[in-house]
This record gives C-alpha cells, sequence and structure tokens, in this order.
C-alpha cells in the first residue's frame, strides 16, 4: 500500500487510469491506475470544469493534496489531463472487427 501522505504537495502523474466514477456535481472523479486503490481528481485548481466517463482513459499530471480526510490529485489545467487510447477486438457476427479507441 502507497503511503499517500509522503507525496502530499507533491506533483505526480497517473498513467493509464481508468475512470471509475463519473465527475460528480463538485468536479471530483475518480481513477485507478492499476497500482492500488482509486484516487480522486479534483478540478479546484483549473480554470474550467472537468468531465470525465466511466471506462474512459487518462494520464493525470497534478499535485497530490489531503484534504477532508481524503486524498486528492489537482491538476493545474485540462493541459495536464490527456485521454489515452486502448484498442479491443469486438466479435459479434464479424469474424473480427478491430476497434481503436479514442
Amino acid at each position: 500500500m502507497i503511503n499517500f501522505r509522503q507525496f502530499e504537495g507533491v506533483l505526480v502523474e497517473l498513467s493509464d487510469a481508468i475512470v471509475t466514477v463519473a465527475t460528480d456535481g463538485f468536479g471530483v472523479w475518480q481513477a485507478n491506475d492499476g497500482t492500488g486503490s482509486d484516487i480522486k481528481v479534483d478540478d479546484d485548481l483549473m480554470s474550467a470544469s472537468f468531465t470525465a466517463a466511466v471506462g474512459d482513459a487518462y494520464d493525470v499530471i497534478g499535485i497530490r493534496h489531503y484534504a477532508f480526510s481524503e486524498n486528492l490529485l489537482l491538476p493545474r489545467s485540462q493541459a495536464e489531463i490527456t485521454q489515452v487510447g486502448f484498442a479491443g477486438i469486438e466479435s459479434n457476427d464479424n469474424p473480427t472487427v478491430l476497434m481503436v479507441y479514442p
């Protein structure tokens, strides 16, 4: 288990983080990069709100913050949230259909 408190105030990056909880009314959403539990991403430092949808994948750079008994990641701008793609193979009626997202 990662001790998130040791990274408080540090600029960190989540890579290939999958959104597990969509953006709520306060600009907070949750993502998991596969290294442990979900982390909440909050748009408090951004000049515009950001809407994340469950299942989307992002690379996120932000400042680690602890507030109200929660570990948060605070991107400083939308430029620090980059959607990443993934590939999958879907097999319905077609023998093989390759789909690449986004």
